[in-house]
């Protein structure tokens, strides 16, 4: 089997040990990358952390541009792609080729494993079960125990279900997952065409740039596998994307409202020619949007600063549906459904 493969890694060089962390996992790895290329958006400097085998290539500012850019400059016929903050074992790629060749695999997608400070304290385990009540409640996501054949399953309000059902098989299919680190086929990058997909780079927030990623790779009728016997650490878990700054949740909420409701349309509305099932779909984003504005609304109506979010909250979906009647956006071709998965 053909060994070369390469390292694309995405980040703005301030990630500091978390990147140095990622570069030691890379070069005491028992099958060596063939070329590690590091994006960088234009106008932001290299990272001091260097290792001297890196080639730094500078992309148009964004965060698909930036994996675009990786994609089409890579040389190789396997990519592992990887944000800068996570790291792995000494024999984690090694692991990869031999899973990617037991299962025919496209797409391989590793177990996340967050790490932080007091992650399993009792505050922290709290905070995470009201988090997946509340994305239950808004049909962002929840999490499910029952049988099925995927890992994460997309729904009909553009959320999707977690299976955390335990079971004795390491590997199982699934149709998305955290993109922080996962093995792809080039070919199979390349055929995505994910530049058709630069409308998650027109807001603040790429959000949900990996949901696209994996679902269009699905929908495309690549075998896309998570197995939980390979794991990686992720290093920042999130920490980026949280905090106390106003400007920042104002940013997010917009275009979480925004691109969300653009994915909807694009991903689980257009490709359904069902009439029925289309009106079934359109129920759910209304069901979403309903309990995501209540949600909202309730969260921050006794702040008057917070009123700043619930007004980038609505226009978010307002912007969505002023993109969504544009002709830039109905140039875009058109998903064709191909999975058999």
């Amino acid at each position: 089997m053909n060994y070369n493969y390469s390292v694309i890694i995405r980040t703005l060089g301030t990630a500091g040990q978390k990147y140095e962390k990622l570069l030691e996992s890379l070069i005491k790895q028992t099958i060596k990358p063939t070329e590690i290329l590091v994006v960088l958006p234009k106008g932001y400097k290299k990272p001091k952390e260097q290792i001297g085998i890196e080639k730094f290539i500078f992309s148009e500012k964004g965060m698909v541009q930036q994996r675009i850019m990786g994609i089409k400059k890579s040389n190789t016929d396997f990519l592992l792609i990887v944000d800068d903050d996570v790291k792995f074992g000494e024999s984690f790629v090694e692991n990869l080729f031999i899973t990617k060749q037991k299962y025919n695999a496209d797409c391989i997608c590793p177990k996340m494993i967050e790490k932080t400070e007091n992650n399993f304290s009792l505050r922290n385990r709290f905070k995470s079960f009201l988090a997946n009540l509340i994305m239950a409640f808004t049909g962002g996501a929840y999490r499910s125990k029952k049988k099925s054949k995927y890992k994460i399953k997309i729904c009909s309000t553009g959320g999707f279900i977690v299976n955390t059902r335990e079971s004795n098989e390491s590997t199982i299919y699934t149709q998305s997952y955290n993109g922080a680190c996962f093995f792809i086929n080039r070919s199979s990058a390349i055929r995505l065409k994910y530049e058709e997909e630069l409308w998650l780079d027109n807001v603040k927030y790429a959000w949900p740039d990996d949901q696209v990623f994996f679902y269009k790779l699905f929908l495309q009728g690549n075998k896309i596998i998570y197995n939980k016997s390979l794991s990686y650490y992720h290093l920042d878990a999130g920490a980026s994307l949280t905090g106390n700054n106003l400007s920042k949740k104002i940013n997010q909420t917009f275009s979480i409202s925004c691109n969300s409701t653009i994915f909807w349309h694009r991903f689980i509305y257009l490709p359904e020619k069902n009439k029925l099932k289309r009106v079934w779909k359109i129920s759910c984003l209304i069901y979403r949007i309903i309990n995501t504005t209540l949600f909202t609304l309730f969260r921050n109506a006794f702040s008057k600063t917070n009123r700043k979010i619930i007004s980038a909250h609505i226009k978010g979906y307002i912007q969505a549906y002023i993109y969504i009647s544009s002709n830039r956006y109905k140039d875009i071709p058109k998903i064709k459904f191909n999975s058999k998965i």
